[in-house]
């Protein structure tokens, strides 16, 4: 089911400390150099919550997310051709917007092209920012918070990772977050030269090939594999 999307401010929110200046070129990695400039999309679904409201639960994500820019700061950055992130502390786009219907009714039979006014830009479109957000209030008091993070910065698990510190932090449990380090390029050298090179070239020409699957585990799935793994290797595995 596909929902009209209002939106109803846009903002900027920066990091709540300014980068240092020795960290503010970061060289893209060769795995970064050779990935499609996309951005990879989460969206994470919150029900109506007595305890609070939405306009309390979004300053709090914007604070949030101001502090976990501190230490994530590529993606507050921009992205510099094919060879490196200007860590500027330019800040990422920040919109909010409300929605008709229900987040259940969305729900019930997903479909991803359905999904796309859940975010601010389309997931190829071709832009320098490192990240963008998007908070969208629907008619049953919930709220989908849409993430879209530079695959040129971020792969699967960065991304998980960066959430995660958000999350954390967002709750008041900063002791908890896994500093992050940005040394790829250390250990998988960039080129100098890709002039040549397109990122795109075999993803159009073998698009007819390409399968998409959704997979869907409900509540008590994902509670035992937390549990499997929490009790298996302790300490050593965080799950949040």
């Amino acid at each position: 089911m596909k929902s009209q999307v209002e939106i109803i401010s846009q903002t900027i929110v920066k990091p709540s400390s300014p980068t240092p200046i020795q960290l503010r070129h970061l060289h893209l990695s060769f795995l970064d150099q050779i990935m499609p400039t996309v951005f990879s999309p989460w969206l994470l679904t919150y029900l109506n919550s007595p305890s609070i409201s939405n306009a309390e639960r979004c300053e709090r994500l914007r604070k949030s997310l101001s502090d976990t820019l501190t230490l994530f700061y590529p993606f507050a950055g921009r992205v510099r051709g094919n060879s490196h992130v200007d860590c500027n502390d330019e800040g990422v786009p920040f919109v909010e917007a409300k929605a008709k219907g229900t987040i259940q009714k969305i729900l019930q039979n997903p479909c991803c092209n359905n999904f796309n006014h859940l975010i601010p830009l389309k997931i190829n479109e071709n832009s320098d920012l490192g990240a963008f957000v998007q908070i969208t209030y629907f008619e049953c008091g919930g709220m989908v918070v849409g993430l879209g993070l530079s695959h040129k910065i971020a792969d699967a698990s960065s991304a998980f990772r960066f959430l995660n510190a958000w999350g954390a932090i967002a709750r008041g449990h900063s002791n908890s977050v896994i500093f992050p380090n940005f040394e790829a390029a250390k250990y998988f050298r960039p080129v100098d030269d890709l002039s040549g090179f397109d990122p795109w070239h075999d993803v159009v020409k073998n698009s007819h090939k390409i399968v998409s699957k959704r997979f869907m585990f409900d509540a008590t799935s994902i509670k035992k594999l937390r549990d499997k793994y929490v009790k298996s290797c302790c300490n050593c595995w965080i799950l949040s």
